[in-house]
């Protein structure tokens, strides 16, 4: 599977509010829209209000440029999964 880099932009948007991580993601996935989703998925946070109207920044392409990477010292085999940030960053 191709090895991908999600790469934040404009910082100052507020729907990286919506997010617990904004720092740059490498991720393992079939397609681009795989990895956002992935990427969505693991740092989404909760809202507590119902009238947020608050995006997952991962998912929006003016937020985040998300290209396919080569020879990333990433092995392309194996499950679709997030590869950096580490755990528990």
């Amino acid at each position: 599977m191709p090895i991908w880099k999600l790469e934040p932009q404009q910082a100052d948007s507020p729907h990286w509010q919506a997010s617990t991580y904004h720092g740059p993601v490498t991720v393992r996935a079939a397609s681009e829209q795989e990895a956002r989703h992935l990427a969505a998925q693991h740092f989404a946070k909760g809202s507590a209000r119902a009238e947020d109207t608050l995006l997952n920044p991962w998912g929006q392409e003016p937020l985040v440029l998300c290209t396919r990477v080569q020879g990333s010292g990433y092995g392309e085999e194996g499950k679709d999964e997030i590869l950096e940030p580490p755990e528990g960053r």
